[in-house]
């Protein structure tokens, strides 16, 4: 920016200097055609009969053309006077102007300065108050989780409907509200050990599952929004418990072969809730069994989280 100005400014002095000098050669051009016309006329008026007159006129134009000369001279000198003080006049104002443009530069780069400073204070502090927020919501949420699951009486027999029952409690420091619990029982053959796909299978089987289990708890999230009369809240360290609502019913052959680990059952879930602060959460969890002894269940590898 400071080389433009400069640039600028010394274009216009350049122009001033073509300017005086153009009319220091248009004077000099009007001082020639003064004196030729003047040199016209006295030729033409000049006597040439009488020898004496001539000598006397002759001594009248050479004093009068020394006066013009010197007139001129005078006149070129005033004009010199005048573009030099014009070029000074120029020059000064082009050093002042650089001079007020390199202080107003300064002032602007302050200002600047001092509006980058403000920026990045008030950015610091809303950075500051969102991640106190933040903060905050995350010490002063709701938090469900679960306890391991348990069969309803009768237990595991064949040729009966097999539910099992889900506690949660909310260990957070606010009421969780509006809460849906979808849970789903089902049963699982692992791969026979040796072969292939056994991992594939299992990582199909429950991301399906729980693709079910969502689109449930999204369909059910809806109707709480049209019908808010039935949903259901739940208070710091309260406890409650929901029931599974598939009836599996396996036969004996399937429940020896759950004794010996060749099926496998799953309790799976998804509890989704929201809070005072209207954000939206969501607890998956998961357990499978296999055993003889209805009371040992096993937390899966994958899909317990709380978000």
């Amino acid at each position: 920016m400071e080389n433009a100005e400069l640039i600028v400014i010394a274009k216009r002095i350049l122009q001033e200097l073509r300017t005086l000098n153009e009319v220091l050669n248009r004077t000099a051009k009007h001082i020639d055609s003064i004196r030729a016309e003047q040199e016209s006329g006295r030729h033409q008026n000049e006597p040439i009969s009488v020898r004496t007159e001539v000598v006397s006129f002759e001594d009248a134009i050479v004093r009068e053309r020394r006066a013009e000369q010197e007139h001129q001279q005078r006149t070129q000198n005033s004009i010199k006077r005048a573009a030099w003080l014009t070029f000074l006049a120029v020059f000064a104002y082009a050093g002042i102007t650089a001079l007020q443009w390199r202080e107003m530069r300064k002032a602007t780069d302050a200002a600047k300065n001092s509006a980058d400073a403000a920026k990045s204070a008030a950015a610091t502090a809303k950075t500051t108050l969102d991640n106190s927020k933040a903060t905050f919501i995350i010490e002063q949420r709701p938090y469900l989780v679960t306890d391991t699951p348990q069969f309803v009486s009768p237990g595991l027999f064949s040729d009966n409907p097999i539910k099992t029952n889900i506690t949660y409690r909310n260990i957070g420091k606010t009421q969780a509200v509006k809460i849906l619990v979808n849970l789903t029982l089902v049963e699982f053959h692992p791969a026979r050990k040796g072969t292939h796909g056994g991992v594939e299978k299992f990582r199909r089987f429950i991301d399906s599952t729980f693709a079910d289990l969502h689109r449930k708890d999204a369909r059910g999230r809806k109707e709480i929004l049209l019908d808010p009369d039935i949903e259901q809240d739940m208070a710091p360290q309260q406890l409650l418990f929901s029931t599974t609502p598939d009836e599996l019913v396996l036969s004996k052959t399937d429940i020896s072969l759950v004794t010996t680990g060749e099926i496998s059952l799953y309790c799976a879930g998804v509890i989704s809730y929201t809070d005072r602060f209207n954000g939206s959460y969501a607890t998956e969890f998961c357990y499978y069994f296999f055993g003889s002894d209805p009371k040992t269940w096993h937390v899966c590898d994958t899909k317990n989280t709380i978000r």
